[in-house]
């Protein structure tokens, strides 16, 4: 999520519900981060300034294999759209905390509480 303000919200929101969270300004941020730290999820906005979701997700997970994507959006390009990998986790914004909550745990193979 390109937004502070979003992101500090969605980060709050997952605080709330026991997860352990990781917030990042950029793509950039995060691979250097997935390079020195391991991460059961990676929840990316699909559309951000330098790179798309897709792009980050692949790039993520190429450092850590096991980790889990879920891909958000509250406006995603149709070119993206139909890009999206065979059974990718969507959460589309905007979303409530159980929403978002329940996504995760489907995102992670946990049954959502």
């Amino acid at each position: 999520e390109d937004d502070p303000a979003v992101r500090g919200v969605i980060a709050t929101m997952l605080y709330e519900h026991g997860y352990d969270a990781e917030v990042v300004a950029d793509a950039n941020e995060a691979f250097s981060l997935c390079e020195s730290s391991k991460f059961d999820l990676l929840l990316t906005d699909m559309v951000t300034p330098a790179f798309d979701g897709l792009q980050i997700a692949e790039a993520a997970v190429a450092r850590q294999p096991q980790m889990s994507v879920l891909y958000m959006s509250g406006y995603m390009p149709r070119t993206l759209e139909h890009s999206l990998p065979a059974g990718a986790k969507f959460l589309p914004k905007p979303f409530t905390t159980l929403q978002l909550v329940a996504a995760v745990d489907e995102a992670l193979d946990r049954s959502a509480a």
